[in-house]
């Protein structure tokens, strides 16, 4: 829910994202009664990835600008430009403040083989957990 002003004005937190729903009543004599159901959202901002590298043999260090309203971050890595559907992998990092990751082990990366990689942010909220959009990917050569 969320709180509305005498004046109409309906203000959502900085800590917020999802959507709600607000109900426009009128009861003035001169008006035909009538109420509306208008959507509103608040999308969560997309993170930018900085920095993609592979400094050691099968590893990867990603880092990106953080994001205001987040509980966490979405590290997707895939050998396609296209993400298809089965063909990626995904890290979860959690807390706001965390601005990098590094993605190793045995099986996870293949040495000398290109790889694209995009984060996105999540928030828990209410049991539901909100993420933003893709960042744009970057291509990094596996060492």
């Amino acid at each position: 829910q969320m709180p509305v002003a005498k004046n109409g004005k309906v203000t959502i937190p900085a800590k917020y994202a999802g959507y709600t729903y607000i109900t426009i009543k009128t009861n003035d004599p001169n008006y035909t009664v009538a109420s509306v159901r208008v959507l509103v959202r608040a999308n969560l901002v997309s993170p930018s990835l900085a920095r993609v590298c592979s400094t050691q043999k099968k590893t990867l260090n990603v880092s990106w600008k953080k994001t205001a309203i987040c509980d966490g971050y979405q590290i997707q890595y895939s050998r396609t430009n296209s993400f298809a559907s089965g063909k990626y992998k995904v890290m979860t990092v959690k807390g706001n403040a965390k601005t990098n990751a590094v993605i190793k082990g045995a099986g996870k990366l293949q040495s000398g083989k290109v790889y694209y990689v995009r984060v996105r942010a999540f928030k828990n909220q209410s049991g539901t957990v909100r993420v933003s959009g893709w960042s744009k990917a970057l291509k990094v050569k596996v060492k």
